[in-house]
C-alpha cells in the first residue's frame, strides 16, 4: 500500500475498471486502486465521482492542498463504529491529572529527540554553541517534567522549540535560516520544513482514522477551527527522526538547490521537480526498516507510527499507566 500523490496542475484522476487513470498534459498513467493507502492532491486537478465512491467504498482517504502547499481540507469516508474508543478520549481529555501526564509524556519523547539529533550535528559539526542549545533543551526538559498545568506546559515546549531551532543555522551549509515562519513560508528551509510537515500530518491522520480516534481532540494542542490537534500531538514525536532527518540530509549533500524552489516576494515554496525529489526520499524514510528498541524489533516509520496510535488508545483504555512514545538514539 502507498500514498497516491497528484502535483500537476490540470490533472485529471478516473476510475477505470481497478485502476485510477491520472491524465495530465505530459502523461497518462494508471494505478492499481488496491495498491493506494490514500490520495495527496497539491494543486488544482478534477477528480470523477465514480472514482470518488470508489475510494469512499474502500475507505481511502483524499486530502486537498494548493499548489503552494496550503492545506485545504480531507474527505474521509464514512466513519466505523468508533463510540467506545472516543469516549474514552474524551474520558481522559477532561481528566485533568490524566491529561497532563499524556501530555508530558508527548512531549517529553518530541524534546528527547530533538536533543539526540542536534547530539548527532555537535558530534558531527562540532559547532560553537550547540552544546549550550543542548544543555539548555535538556534542562528545559528536566523543569517541563515538574509543571502542574498543560499552559505551563506549553511553555516549556515553546521554550525548548526555540532552542531547537535556533541551532539550524549552524547545520544547514547553503540555506539561510533566521527563524521558523509559516503560513506562509519565506525562505527555503520553512519551505522544506512546512512541506515536510504536512505529508507527516497526512500518514498519522489515516492513523487516526483507522484506529477510531477523534483528529480534532488532542491532549498537547488546543481544539481550534480545522486545527487536527492530535494529529499535531502525535506528529511532535516523530518530526525530528523523519522530516528534519531527511531535510538535513537532502541540504547539507546538496540535493536541493535554488532550482527546486519558486520564490515570490515573502511566499517560497517547492516546485515540482523539488516536490518529487522530496516525496521519493520521504517514502524512503517511511517505509525503511530499522531495529526498534522499545519492542525488539524490526519496523518502519510508517508502521511505528500505527504502535504509537495503538499504545496510546491502551493508555486511553487504562491497560497502562505511562505512554512510553516513540524516542531515537
Amino acid at each position: 500500500m502507498e500514498t497516491l500523490y497528484s502535483i500537476n496542475n490540470g490533472n485529471r484522476l478516473e476510475k477505470r475498471n481497478n485502476t485510477i487513470l491520472i491524465t495530465s498534459e505530459k502523461e497518462r498513467r494508471f494505478v492499481p486502486i488496491e495498491q493506494v493507502d490514500k490520495l495527496v492532491i497539491q494543486g488544482n486537478a478534477v477528480i470523477s465521482t465514480p472514482l470518488m465512491g470508489e475510494l469512499a467504498y474502500r475507505k481511502i482517504p483524499i486530502y486537498y492542498y494548493s499548489y503552494g502547499g496550503v492545506y485545504r481540507g480531507v474527505f474521509m469516508p464514512a466513519e466505523k463504529n468508533m463510540g467506545k474508543v472516543r469516549m474514552f478520549q474524551y474520558k481522559t481529555y477532561f481528566d485533568e491529572e490524566r491529561r497532563l501526564s499524556l501530555a508530558k509524556q508527548i512531549l517529553q519523547c518530541a524534546s528527547k529527540n530533538k536533543a539526540t539529533i542536534l547530539k548527532r550535528y555537535f558530534h558531527k559539526y562540532e559547532k560553537e554553541g550547540m552544546k549550550e542549545i543542548i544543555d539548555g533543551i535538556e534542562k528545559n526538559i528536566k523543569a517541563m517534567m515538574n509543571c502542574d498545568s498543560i499552559d505551563s506546559l506549553r511553555g516549556y515546549e515553546g521554550t525548548i522549540t526555540r532552542l531547537y531551532y535556533s541551532a539550524f543555522p549552524k547545520i544547514f551549509k547553503n540555506f539561510t535560516f533566521d527563524g521558523r515562519n509559516r503560513r506562509p513560508p519565506e525562505d527555503e528551509i520553512n519551505c522544506l520544513i512546512s512541506y515536510g510537515n504536512s505529508r507527516l500530518y497526512d500518514d498519522i491522520g489515516n492513523v487516526i482514522y483507522e484506529v477510531g480516534l477523534d483528529h480534532f481532540l488532542g491532549f498537547v494542542h488546543e481544539m481550534e477551527n480545522s486545527k487536527p490537534a492530535l494529529v499535531l500531538d502525535i506528529s511532535e514525536v516523530f518530526k525530528q527522526p523523519i522530516i528534519d532527518s531527511i531535510i538535513f540530509e537532502l541540504v547539507n549533500n546538496n540535493v536541493f538547490t535554488e532550482k527546486h524552489f519558486n520564490k515570490k516576494e515573502k511566499f517560497c515554496f517547492l516546485n515540482n521537480f523539488g516536490k518529487l525529489l522530496f516525496l521519493r526520499k520521504y517514502e524512503d524514510k517511511m517505509n525503511k526498516t530499522f531495529l526498534y528498541r522499545k519492542i525488539a524489533e524490526y519496523s518502519s516509520y510508517r508502521n511505528s507510527i500505527k504502535i504509537e496510535l495503538y499504545k496510546l488508545v491502551k493508555y486511553l483504555f487504562g491497560e497502562t499507566d505511562k505512554f512510553d512514545g516513540f524516542r531515537i538514539y
